[in-house]
């Protein structure tokens, strides 16, 4: 199982490397030749399919993912169902497009909304033998599957964002990605489904869905709240800034928590010991904090080389946004342990609740602190509110593990592993070139990373 697990965790490591610097090299071009109010657009876009999504979702992946034994006679329900939900959830959001235009006060998003509703449908009927890349942890093949998409976007968008450079590449983009992926889990997984519902199946993978659906809800309201706050209280110009930081330093990290979620969920589900259960459980949490620890850090200090580097100077009110966003999507990766732990041992309601948590802490420090600091604010407020919920899953996990002071114990190699950036801001200038700050910051880091990873992975405390 460690063997497997790390076999999946480096393919999905792979993978996200890849598909940073396929969207790194999309936001290099595009960041130039579209507006800010362009990326604000299709941000809202984006918040509109995200939000019909999420309140439709069935959770009958994760329980298929959970369910031990053959899953296949449950396939044709799940897809069955996925496609109807589809359907009814695009033409949902193509009606209620101009609804969005009032709400964010801008006409402009009634077209792009409406143009990405169609990807409701091409996900519905996506290939449902794609759970078993997940449940028999074969990352490499779902990599293909998603940087197939990915790179399909890229090659599509850039294209029309030279020849007409309108918010409309970004669509187009975005579409080639969703059609690419339809067309690969039909050609990765051979299986062919039929149109089919067994009601008895499809309660009983309700009964477990209905927790993964609220906690789905949940997650989403804790964590796109503020770009619902941002869109509806500034200018398009503003979403597109704190846009652009959410994908620069939110969005990828969170992602890996996504990952890890996928990795460790049929991981802790296999494993039935609770000793085997408290070791794996936490060299999850010392590998995540471990590595993502010192990149926040790197990035929280060099934010403004870096912005220079990736967007250009007219993009450097992303500065602060990113500062403050790129440790939200830390701590949401640190999150993905506790959720996908608790999601093993039947206990989804838990992390329903955490995402609620908060999300009344966002709730109450939002307006506040967006009186006094415009968009900054709001940013702010999705980090303070954000050790809530991982403070209440780590809580609960410890509870199911018994209180020991290697739950503790296991950040340290996190906190030493952030001193070269600490170091690298001392000993280089405050504006030092790019290149000097990348390469000396860079590998510093993952030079203590590998070190302080490796006495992580072989300590007796741990094993």
């Amino acid at each position: 199982m460690q063997h497997r697990v790390l076999r999946g965790g480096a393919w999905l490591l792979g993978a996200d490397l890849a598909g940073h610097a396929i969207g790194l090299i999309k936001m290099l071009v595009m960041a130039r030749l579209l507006a800010p109010k362009d990326f604000g657009l299709m941000g809202l876009a984006v918040l509109v399919l995200a939000w019909f999504d999420v309140f439709s979702q069935t959770g009958f992946s994760t329980a298929l993912i959970r369910k031990p034994g053959d899953v296949g006679s449950y396939l044709a329900t799940f897809w069955t169902v996925q496609t109807i939900r589809g359907i009814l959830l695009a033409s949902m959001i193509f009606v209620c497009a101009p609804l969005a235009g009032w709400v964010f006060h801008s006409p402009d998003v009634v077209p792009i909304v409406r143009a990405i509703s169609v990807v409701a449908i091409l996900r519905g009927a996506a290939n449902p033998a794609i759970i078993y890349l997940r449940r028999e942890l074969q990352m490499g093949r779902e990599v293909l599957w998603r940087l197939g998409g990915s790179l399909t976007g890229l090659l599509v968008g850039l294209p029309v964002a030279f020849a007409y450079r309108t918010v409309w590449a970004l669509v187009i983009a975005a579409l080639a990605a969703n059609v690419a992926e339809l067309t690969l889990s039909y050609w990765i997984v051979s299986h062919r489904p039929r149109f089919e519902v067994n009601w008895a199946k499809a309660r009983e993978l309700m009964r477990y869905g209905k927790w993964v659906f609220w906690s789905n809800i949940s997650t989403y309201l804790s964590q796109c709240t503020d770009g619902w706050v941002v869109g509806h209280y500034f200018a398009s110009a503003s979403v597109g800034y704190y846009q652009m930081a959410q994908q620069l330093g939110m969005t990828p990290l969170a992602n890996i928590g996504g990952h890890i979620t996928a990795v460790a969920l049929p991981a802790f589900s296999n494993l039935r010991q609770p000793q085997a259960l408290r070791s794996a459980f936490l060299r999850s949490i010392g590998f995540v904090s471990t590595a993502l620890f010192p990149a926040g850090a790197l990035v929280t200090i060099f934010s403004a080389p870096l912005v220079r580097l990736v967007l250009g100077e007219r993009w450097m009110p992303v500065c602060p946004l990113l500062r403050l966003l790129t440790w939200v999507g830390i701590l949401a990766a640190l999150s993905g342990v506790s959720v996908a732990f608790l999601q093993a041992i039947d206990r989804p309601d838990l992390s329903a609740r955490a995402a609620f948590l908060k999300l009344v802490g966002f709730a109450l420090l939002a307006y506040p602190l967006m009186r006094y600091f415009g968009v900054a604010g709001v940013a702010l407020a999705a980090l303070i509110s954000c050790p809530i919920s991982v403070c209440y899953l780590y809580a609960q996990a410890v509870g199911f593990l018994g209180w020991n002071w290697d739950l503790l114990l296991v950040f340290w190699p996190a906190l030493v592993a952030c001193i070269p950036a600490f170091a690298a801001a001392v000993i280089l200038p405050f504006s030092p070139p790019v290149w000097v700050t990348a390469s000396v910051g860079g590998l510093a880091a993952l030079s203590c990373v590998v070190l302080v990873g490796r006495r992580l992975w072989t300590s007796p405390a741990l094993s």
